[in-house]
């Protein structure tokens, strides 16, 4: 977590490393990707819009970058919804599992 000229900016990254699927092609793993990436920068935005914080993004930033919280912590609501977070998904397939 960063703050510049007063924005609060979040990176997420997201490891998947087991996932059952018949796909195994690079090509699939991007698709997983990105489909992934969108659902949770959605997610993201609608939380961001009700100004809640479910996630805890306010309890990290409280704990690794406590000056900039400090800034904000009485409204931090209103701090996350004007908050950027971006989001990095990687999809890793370590095992195929059962497949019937």
């Amino acid at each position: 977590m960063t703050c510049q000229a007063g924005t609060i900016h979040e990176q997420i990254e997201i490891n998947v490393e087991r996932l059952q699927t018949l796909f195994t092609h690079a090509p699939d793993l991007v698709i997983i990707a990105k489909q992934l990436q969108q659902k949770f920068e959605r997610l993201i935005r609608k939380l961001q819009n009700a100004k809640i914080d479910p996630t805890g993004f306010g309890m990290y930033a409280r704990a690794y970058a406590y000056p900039q919280w400090l800034k904000v912590s009485d409204n931090w609501g209103e701090a996350f919804k004007d908050a950027e977070v971006n989001v990095k998904v990687n999809v890793k397939i370590i095992g195929m599992g059962a497949v019937k």
